[in-house]
């Protein structure tokens, strides 16, 4: 752990995944933590939350990517409402 206030160096090898017999291909990706976020990750993992700093990285990843999607499908149902509150009116 870095304990001059600068971020941690956190390399994360994201290993590839099989599902249903496929294997998916993955990136290797370098992120910088600040000092309390790391040592969270730290902790999830030394809690067996998940397995490594890896997986932490992943479920927040999924949790925003999902989030995102949830956004987009929630301003396309605000247009079509929008839409056919306009086609009422005709």
């Amino acid at each position: 752990m870095v304990s001059d206030g600068r971020a941690k160096t956190e390399n994360l090898a994201l290993k590839s995944t099989q599902a249903c017999g496929m294997v998916t291909p993955v990136q290797t990706t370098e992120i910088q933590l600040p000092d309390q976020m790391a040592r969270q990750v730290e902790e999830a993992v030394k809690s067996g939350t998940l397995s490594d700093s890896s997986e932490v990285v992943l479920a927040a990843l999924r949790d925003f990517v999902s989030q995102g999607r949830f956004k987009l499908m929630e301003e396309q149902q605000l247009r079509d409402i929008a839409w056919a509150k306009s086609r009422q009116s005709v």
